[in-house]
């Protein structure tokens, strides 16, 4: 199975974390915990027409889900996002988003309960289940090498936390709420923010590095 359609791409999320299998699991029902309502939470957003706010929710969930190897949502969430990018309305991939959520939510359940599946992790692929039946083919979850657009300013040198750089440079998990601390100690720029948001979910941690340093 090609590792965009896995559930979970379990060796990669492993790798994030140096093998840490116990950090693993607990990053992955912090992530269970924080979104189990997120297909209500979303579809709220929507029926109140708060496009900005939902394209940012889904946004943020298709960043986590990258830097933890959630491929299926993470591929899920882009279509949606693109889809509200291009039009505000709600989004015809809104539907396999939900079940999606929902195969995701099994996935984690399903490991957490069987913590020794990560011993063999063949065997724990096979046991949260096959890819969700009509998934559309689409590019990879995690982009490789990649150069983002420029800002048109960068921050000074030294200005972005040491404990940031140090983050970037051995690529580790940054949960969001500490990225936006991060973010906004690194530069009051809202655009280069966002440029930086944009590498990191893309786990392009090298652009990043590259814009903080200037």
């Amino acid at each position: 199975m090609d590792s965009a359609e896995k559930i979970i791409n379990l060796e990669f999320g492993l790798s994030q974390l140096s093998g840490n299998k116990t950090l693993f699991l607990r990053l992955l029902q912090k992530f269970a915990d924080e979104y189990q309502h997120a297909s209500d939470k979303l579809q709220t957003l929507l029926d109140n027409c708060d496009w900005q706010e939902a394209r940012v929710y889904i946004h943020t969930i298709k960043g986590v889900s990258s830097n933890l190897g959630i491929n299926q949502l993470h591929l899920a969430c882009k279509e949606t996002e693109n889809e509200l990018k291009a039009q505000e309305m709600v989004p015809a991939s809104l539907p396999a988003l939900k079940q999606t959520m929902v195969v995701t939510l099994d996935a984690i359940a399903t490991l957490q309960a069987n913590p020794t599946l990560l011993d063999d992790l063949q065997a724990a692929e096979a046991a949260m289940n096959a890819p969700a039946a009509g998934q559309q083919d689409s590019e990879p979850a995690v982009a490789t090498t990649g150069t983002a657009e420029s800002p048109a300013s960068a921050p000074q040198t030294g200005q972005a936390p040491a404990a940031f750089i140090q983050a970037l440079e051995q690529s580790e998990f940054i949960a969001q709420d500490q990225l936006d601390s991060w973010l906004a100690a690194t530069t009051p720029d809202p655009a280069l923010q966002q440029t930086l948001r944009d590498a990191i979910d893309e786990l392009d941690y090298d652009t990043a590095l590259n814009l903080i340093r200037g």
